[in-house]
């Protein structure tokens, strides 16, 4: 294999930390970090949390600890740095990777390593509980050693390849998505496949590799199954198969009518396909026979990004972008960055071949840009949970009462704009500000009553898992007060709002400031005891 030039690693490197650099400068909590960071003060609740989710042998507890462990008692800053070299490891391994497909030419190589390296996909990667991804590392250590396997033979890298990729299979999407691996071997055993017979004998050769993900979901089925909350998370029924193609129209937020009629959809979709590849086979079949490689290339493009979202979508997670659904979106960057680089080459590398190399430069400065803003707003976020901290510190309605309904109208200060809090995410912000765990808080009316009732549902109002949950010393009670968030006299709209307040944190001026308290400011209305507030709300039968 050519050895890649220093300065293309340096590329990749340079346009990732561009990209996601921000994420070192966060301290802020998000989605579950709250409950499984150093807060979390003993070990036995994070083994309770990921033997509760059917985690192969509890590993995020002990990963979690261990950088509790180093001093960093939060986690945040190492967790995110580890996260933040994770990524970056996986796409300069992918160009490695990249380097033994003697098709791909040095200058696709290293787009197709830069697509990966920046796609704006997993926006969610800036959470803590983003650690239960990092398997995905092992997934390329294992691509690379196969690699290096096919050029020198040994077995040491054979059975090296092995190991990683039995490892990455603890993030369990990995199991379908181990097909790229497959479709390596094919690659490099392609001169051996003259037909079926050859198939057969090229399957028993490489018989531990086919069998490998089978063993790992016979070991985890046999000693490590969710429960609780999580009994259901990993099981595939029909029933959400045969919907996926429904669970995409409601994220897309299509019509009622399409989405009531999907199956007619579906047909019709399917019908509009085969008359287009029909009409236009004479032009497809010429590109395929002038341009092999090149479609070979998009057609496994577009075969792993199937791989990439079909284990989400089989349990019912559609990977949306710019939400915390986003993290289901793991996986998609490779077979994103083949589909796309060789998509544009089919349109335009015969008739206008500069385009290529411009229009992806193009996107790839797009996909800087749109990570930048991205992280920016988890940047306006960190400093709004700050601000709230200070302000419930100081308040005294707050520190004397237990339960809250929350009207938070700052929503646009959050890192997906529109994103509701959960209730450990303002249990978070109460034991910071007293660190006790007395006090428990819901996002709006209609929060407070599903919420009340799915946490007596799935026993969440239990001892050990009020302490998992992070408000042990709560006793269970009608809400006391309605608390509105409101935007502040300083403002972190913009770039300049933004600006002034990362110039202050880097200073060490920000904590405890007044400019930090006026972020946010808090009214509060009392209410009435006695009061159902859910009638209306909730079905009927189920008033608190």
């Amino acid at each position: 294999m050519p050895s890649p030039a220093k300065r293309e690693y340096l590329y990749i490197i340079v346009l990732y930390s561009l990209a996601y650099g921000l994420i070192l400068l966060n301290r802020g909590l998000f989605l579950d970090d709250s409950v499984i960071t150093g807060f979390m003060t003993n070990p036995d609740d994070l083994i309770g949390i990921y033997k509760e989710a059917g985690s192969f042998l509890y590993w995020p507890a002990y990963t979690h600890s261990f950088f509790f462990l180093l001093g960093d008692q939060t986690g945040i800053f190492l967790e995110r740095l580890a996260i933040f070299l994770a990524y970056l490891a996986s796409a300069l391994l992918l160009f490695r990777t990249l380097g033994y497909i003697k098709e791909i030419a040095p200058t696709e190589r290293l787009f197709i390593g830069i697509i990966f390296a920046v796609l704006s996909v997993n926006i969610s990667r800036i959470c803590i509980s983003n650690m239960t991804y990092l398997c995905s590392l092992a997934f390329f250590v294992g691509l690379a050693l196969l690699s290096a396997y096919f050029t020198n033979r040994k077995l040491v890298f054979r059975a090296a390849a092995l190991a990683a990729f039995f490892f990455s299979f603890m993030t369990y999407s990995i199991l379908v998505f181990f097909i790229t691996a497959l479709l390596l071997i094919a690659y490099f055993e392609r001169e051996r496949i003259t037909g079926l017979s050859s198939l057969v004998r090229l399957g028993v050769r490489y018989l531990d590799f086919i069998m490998l993900p089978v063993i790992f979901w016979t070991v985890k089925s046999a000693f490590f199954v969710p429960y609780g909350a999580h009994s259901q998370y990993y099981s595939i029924k029909i029933g959400r198969a045969s919907g996926v193609f429904e669970k995409i129209m409601r994220e897309l937020s299509m019509p009622p009518f399409i989405i009531e009629n999907s199956l007619f959809i579906q047909a019709a979709v399917i019908i509009a396909l085969i008359v287009l590849l029909i009409f236009f086979r004479r032009a497809i079949m010429l590109c395929f026979k002038n341009r092999r490689s090149e479609s070979l290339f998009f057609i496994a493009g577009l075969v792993i990004l199937a791989a990439a979202l079909l284990p989400y979508m089989m349990v019912g997670k559609f990977p949306r972008p710019f939400s915390y659904a986003d993290r289901h979106s793991l996986l998609v960057p490779l077979g994103a960055a083949f589909t796309l680089y060789y998509g544009v080459k089919l349109l335009f590398g015969s008739w206008r071949p500069a385009f290529v190399p411009a229009l992806i430069s193009i996107f790839v400065i797009i996909f800087v840009y749109v990570n930048i803003n991205s992280f920016s707003s988890f940047q306006r976020q960190y400093y709004k949970q700050i601000s709230l901290i200070e302000n419930i510190r100081l308040s005294d309605t707050i520190r004397e009462n237990d339960t809250f309904i929350f009207v938070d109208e700052t929503k646009g200060y959050n890192g997906f704009p529109g994103e509701v809090y959960r209730q450990y995410e303002w249990t978070w912000l109460f034991i910071s500000a007293f660190g006790d765990e007395k006090r428990i808080g819901w996002s709006g009316t209609p929060g407070y009553c599903r919420g009340i009732i799915e946490y007596e549902s799935i026993g969440h109002f239990r001892p050990e898992k009020k302490r998992e949950m992070r408000f042990g010393d709560y006793t269970p009670g009608p809400p006391q007060y309605i608390v509105t968030v409101r935007e502040g006299a300083r403002s972190l709209h913009g770039f300049g709002g933004l600006a002034a307040f990362m110039a202050m944190d880097l200073s060490g001026s920000l904590r405890g400031s007044q400019a930090l308290r006026e972020i946010v400011s808090l009214s509060y209305s009392k209410l009435p005891d006695g009061i159902d507030i859910c009638k209306g709300i909730l079905p009927s039968g189920q008033g608190l």
